[in-house]
């Protein structure tokens, strides 16, 4: 069924004076039955206006715009995005979480568990910076099974400057009072920025940008040309950013993987990814040299494995995967790849199993290992389906 149909649902397309055609052929009509929607216009507007609830929801938390998207969204518009920042849970809201937790672990009913897993989310608090969603908007459209879908954080091209300011000019106070005692000696670094600095005073500010401009424009002609080079200030550019503020304003390219803070979403049982990821990074930490000099040193000597060993380090955080995005695109990597989610993750049921209902556990079944399912399994209370599926998969 079309996903703006299951939104609106055919009766209110109906009373809103919509016009359906059934199958000719069909002997009888029944929820089985094929039909067609001849009013796509009137569909649209049915969908826009209900949407737009939503749509003034999402304005109220300040976005700079909220747009309905309704035949898809051409993501590549938005080369920025500001994401949500999600504090430590407090002590009572951690004991309350792992009580819905224990609860939702032992229910069976469906309404039961929608409710508990509301009141989980409910419980991590959501936090945006003021400043940043003030340049970026929202998009209101709808997934795939016709469930609303609201996209915060867009930042559009003609944005994505006034946001890149916003960070910098938060990352240089930072700079300055991060790290800092009363009477600390300047790093090297500071030092030769404030050399630099007063080496340039002297001149106009305009014309030192200008002149700046100039060598910028010149370094990004011969970089496009030395596919070697812009490996090289690839990587520098993400592990300075990667491993700690020492190297924050050192990069010459505005270039950062965020890394996604995605294992806050998983509540039901342990992975190992996150062990196996942090055993490989703090070993190319102790690697990696602390003065920036000696950072570039290393990046600029090594030869090509070492760089892309190093930048598979540094880019598989900003990894992330979202239910109906680009799911080819997903599965085929996956492939390429060789996944074998058995290294990282087990169903059981805690994890998988006792929160999936008996017909989606036997088409499991069905699809894995054919011969498995018989009349008698298909026929079985869903507690034996889950029995027999722990020995299955």
């Amino acid at each position: 069924m079309d996903k703006l149909v299951r939104f609106v649902s055919v009766d209110a397309y109906k009373e809103a004076g919509g016009v359906c055609v059934s199958d000719l052929f069909a002997e009888e009509e029944s929820e089985d039955t094929v039909v067609w929607l001849t009013d796509r216009d009137l569909l649209v507007r049915l969908v826009e206006s209900k949407l737009s609830n939503f749509a003034d929801e999402a304005q109220s938390e300040g976005w700079a715009w909220v747009e309905i998207a309704i035949d898809g969204v051409a993501w590549t518009q938005f080369p920025e995005r500001v994401r949500d920042r999600r504090p430590p849970l407090m002590d009572e809201q951690s004991a309350e979480q792992d009580r819905l937790l224990a609860m939702l672990d032992e229910t069976k009913d469906e309404a039961d568990i929608e409710a508990l897993e509301e009141q989980i989310d409910a419980l991590t608090v959501i936090e945006w910076n003021v400043s940043e969603v003030a340049v970026a908007g929202a998009i209101v459209t709808l997934a795939h099974d016709g469930a609303v879908r609201i996209e915060r954080g867009l930042v559009r091209v003609d944005d994505a400057k006034k946001l890149r300011a916003l960070r910098k000019r938060a990352q240089d106070v930072s700079a300055v009072s991060l790290d800092k005692e009363p009477g600390e000696d300047p790093s090297a670094d500071e030092v030769r920025a404030t050399e630099a600095s007063n080496s340039a005073s002297n001149l106009p500010r305009k014309l030192v940008d200008e002149l700046m401009a100039h060598k910028t424009l010149a370094l990004r002609a011969e970089v496009a040309a030395r596919p070697d080079l812009a490996l090289r200030l690839t990587v520098l550019a993400l592990a300075s950013n990667a491993f700690g503020n020492d190297y924050a304003s050192f990069s010459l390219v505005r270039l950062k993987a965020d890394e996604i803070d995605i294992a806050r979403q998983i509540s039901r049982c342990e992975t190992k990814a996150p062990e196996a990821y942090a055993t490989l990074l703090n070993a190319w930490k102790e690697r990696l040299a602390s003065d920036t000099d000696d950072l570039w040193a290393f990046v600029s000597d090594a030869d090509t494995d070492k760089l892309l060993e190093l930048l598979a380090i540094l880019v598989a955080p900003a990894i992330e995967l979202q239910p109906g995005r680009a799911p080819d695109v997903t599965d085929a990597i996956c492939e390429a790849e060789g996944l074998d989610m058995n290294q990282y993750w087990q169903a059981t049921p805690a994890s998988f199993f006792d929160h999936v209902r008996r017909d989606v556990l036997l088409e499991a079944i069905r699809e894995f290992k054919p011969t498995a399912l018989n009349a008698k399994l298909e026929k079985a209370s869903k507690k034996e389906v889950v029995a027999r599926a722990k020995r299955i998969f």
